[in-house]
């Protein structure tokens, strides 16, 4: 059954395979106590105050 095998039939069996290329892995920042709020000081707020009127 080649209902899964679509990529591999209609492939060039002729072609070569690209190189595989090294990429180092990077060093990931730890979060810190604090760290949202030195990110979100910047942004401008605004409050809104919403009335719910109910519908009887």
């Amino acid at each position: 059954m080649s209902l899964f095998n679509e990529t591999e039939s209609c492939a060039d069996p002729e072609t070569q395979e690209p190189d595989l290329a090294w990429v180092e892995k990077h060093l990931q920042k730890r979060k810190y106590a604090g760290q949202r709020e030195n990110l979100i000081k910047d942004i401008p707020r605004s409050k809104v105050l919403h009335t719910i009127v109910s519908v009887k």
